[in-house]
């Protein structure tokens, strides 16, 4: 751009200015209403033996590592109990599969992970004995590298038929870790399931059991389970009330044990309809305040039925909900939010099929907002998480018109407003079924079973990101195992970029190298400021990256990262790389990167300026927008902010490393009154002004 002549751009001293105290949003930087949401990784696992592989449940750790487990089948065994460990990066760490005295089938019903980062398991296996209907309750630790820490299986000495299965699993801050099963405690040949309670030590050593339930022939159901603070456990379900043997009639059942296993309180919910009510879900706060939900026999159909308890057991509220038209109405989870809302989902009918129906709760118990989305032919919602700024995160599965169901996953923000939805349909188009959801910041881990070409049901794990940007960066290395002999030696790779935004996204691109002791390299590539239009997927040239002889023996991660340089990340991606301690050829002398020039690569190699400045805006004057030209000769931090001619700042254009070369930035007043600003650069260690007028 021409520089006008009658426009100041000497150097100034930063005392010039009076630093201003309120800035004003900046009219440049990038905000959008919603979030975007890509597929980070997909992984899937199948046993040896087609159509029986199902994961259960999944949980995240504080580094982004996700734990799934579940069942898997194979020609000599009728299921183990198999569990995965993948890094934030959907590489496999470990798996561990876990096979019962009885070698028979074997199932897991939760999971849990503990403040010291172990990873707890209950469900059942099949007992010793000469029938596959005999259950142990079973529980099992691992630890985050995968050794099996301590696995326990309980069996009720007093049950005819031991039929005892793990169904919920929680752990306190300690380690110690606390079990709700259902139990056959009759003992003749009939069934009289009671909950079951276990509580085992951070070494697996059983403190003590407790159960509840009705007498009688009567089916008992425990299905969840929370630990307070101080150690005391609650346990909800459902109990029989019949009263005529062969018949059940169910009523929600919760009950609090203290820490050494004494029951402190109970509580029995019949609803107005005095039908079959059922809990199936419950949240406790940091305070002790238990919710308990699920569904209810209303006047005419099932509703939700939400109630809350204080820490000593008082019934604060009962809350039902009857969706539009009183179809029959069923909760499936629960969660609780930083404002101490309530939010339950699950499905609601609705001209013969099912839709996701949820709502939020004050902590008083006034309805706060009531949601519905339909997909698919019917859907429904069974698992819901919340983040830490009260976003609800609801994910379930979805019937296809075409084939088979998929999982769905949305999320309303902490206004019940739909920032997204999203379905997976496995590669064989066929039954696909959520299990398992879990949240980790902006990464949404989802977990189920998938049909597999040609494998049957497989486990499918799917890592989402939400980003601000809509930005994805992948790297694509020459193969999967790459080896660099002692001597040093190279590798080639490309880079895909894709702007899954509406508008042009402009950021920094950088790769450095992970070493195998820790700390990085210097920048290998880069960084070097990148713009890329709304909708577009770039494909970089091939890179030959070199591994110089004095670099350590060992496994490097190689990164490539977009974002605003040095720290701000808005997406990365990795490989790893190998350095022998042995093997010959030519000594590589250092970490050069060389290759087709990338983006403005090429401009900034070869029309490299001279000097640092601000070499113009255009148009000037303007209204409501100028376009301003700054030049570097070498890298460096760059401050290009907007003043008014009280030296108060405007805003703020540029703050963040940009490559050598000439840059323009568009600054937007549009609004801001008419009069005089001062566009003031500091890099290199050297200030410069540009004078901009405003004319409206």
């Amino acid at each position: 751009m021409a520089n006008r002549k009658d426009i100041s751009m000497k150097p100034i001293s930063m005392n010039k200015f009076c630093l201003a105290l309120i800035a004003l949003l900046c009219s440049y930087s990038l905000t959008f209403a919603q979030p975007y949401l890509v597929e980070d990784w997909e992984a899937r696992y199948t046993s040896t033996y087609e159509d029986a592989d199902r994961a259960v449940d999944c949980v995240v750790d504080d580094d982004g590592n996700v734990y799934v487990t579940g069942y898997t089948t194979s020609y000599s065994t009728l299921g183990n109990i198999t569990t995965i460990k993948y890094d934030s990066y959907g590489i496999q760490q470990w798996i561990r599969t876990y096979n019962g005295s009885g070698d028979g089938f074997d199932r897991p019903a939760d999971m849990t992970i503990g403040a010291d980062g172990n990873i707890y398991i209950t469900g059942y296996v099949t007992a010793q004995g000469p029938s596959y209907d005999h259950h142990n309750v079973i529980t099992l630790k691992y630890s985050p590298v995968g050794s099996l820490l301590w696995h326990v299986e309980y069996t009720n000495p007093n049950a005819y038929q031991d039929t005892d299965e793990g169904v919920a699993i929680a752990a306190d801050n300690s380690g110690n870790v606390y079990v709700a099963a259902k139990s056959d405690w009759e003992s003749g040949p009939v069934y009289d399931y009671n909950y079951l309670v276990l509580k085992y030590s951070t070494d697996g050593l059983l403190l003590w059991t407790a159960d509840y339930g009705t007498s009688g022939e009567n089916w008992d159901m425990p299905t969840d389970i929370c630990v307070d603070n101080f150690g005391c456990v609650c346990v909800t379900g459902y109990l029989d009330q019949a009263v005529i043997p062969g018949e059940h009639e169910y009523d929600y059942g919760t009950v609090k044990f203290s820490s050494l296993g004494v029951e402190m309180w109970d509580h029995v919910y019949n609803g107005p309809g005095d039908g079959d009510d059922k809990a199936s879900a419950m949240y406790m706060n940091n305070s002790g305040q238990v919710y308990v939900t699920g569904w209810s026999q209303g006047s005419s159909s099932m509703d939700y039925a939400t109630l809350k308890y204080s820490p000593l057991g008082t019934l604060y509220w009962t809350e039902r909900f009857d969706g539009p038209g009183s179809p029959p109405d069923y909760a499936y989870d629960i969660a609780g939010d930083p404002s101490g809302n309530i939010i339950v989902t699950g499905e609601s009918a609705n001209s013969g099929n099912y839709r996701f129906q949820t709502v939020r709760y004050t902590s008083s118990g006034s309805l706060s907002y009531a949601r519905w989305h339909e997909a698919g032919t019917s859907c429904s919602a069974t698992e819901i998480v919340t983040d830490t700024d009260g976003n609800a995160y609801i994910a379930g599965t979805v019937e296809t018109a075409t084939a088979g169901s998929d999982y769905i996953l949305i999320k309303y923000d902490n206004t019940g407003i739909r920032d997204f939805e999203v379905t997976y349909d496995g590669p064989a188009s066929g039954d696909d079924v959520l299990a398992g959801l879990a949240v980790d910041g902006n990464d949404i881990y989802v977990t189920g079973y998938s049909e597999g070409i040609g494998t049957g049901a497989d486990y499918a794990t799917i890592k989402y990101q939400q980003s601000t940007y809509g930005l994805e960066v992948s790297l694509h290395p020459e193969s999967s195992y790459i080896t660099v002999p002692a001597a040093g030696g190279s590798f080639d790779f490309y880079v895909t970029l894709e702007n899954y935004s509406t508008s042009t996204v402009p950021f920094d691109i950088w790769s450095l190298a992970e070493k195998p002791a820790g700390g990085f390299t210097n920048p290998l590539i880069g960084p070097l400021y990148v713009n890329i239009g709304p909708g577009v997927l770039f494909t970089s040239s091939d890179k030959t990256q070199n591994v110089p002889a004095l670099a350590p023996t060992g496994t490097y991660k190689y990164w490539i990262y977009v974002g605003d340089y040095p720290s701000d990340i808005w997406d990365d991606d990795y490989f790893e790389i190998t350095k022998l301690s042995y093997g010959d050829g030519a000594v590589i002398a250092d970490w050069s990167c060389y290759g087709e020039p990338w983006f403005d690569e090429a401009k900034n190699v070869s029309t490299i300026p001279e000097v640092y400045e601000i070499s113009g805006a255009h148009p000037n004057p303007f209204n409501p927008t100028t376009t301003i030209t700054y030049t570097l000769p070498a890298t460096a931090n760059v401050n290009l902010s907007i003043y008014d001619i009280r030296g108060a700042v405007v805003t703020s254009l540029v703050d963040g490393y940009r490559q050598a070369g000439s840059h323009e930035i568009t600054f937007n007043a549009a609004s801001l009154p008419s009069g005089i600003y001062l566009a003031r650069l500091e890099s290199g260690g050297q200030t410069f002004v540009q004078k901009l007028i405003l004319m409206k």
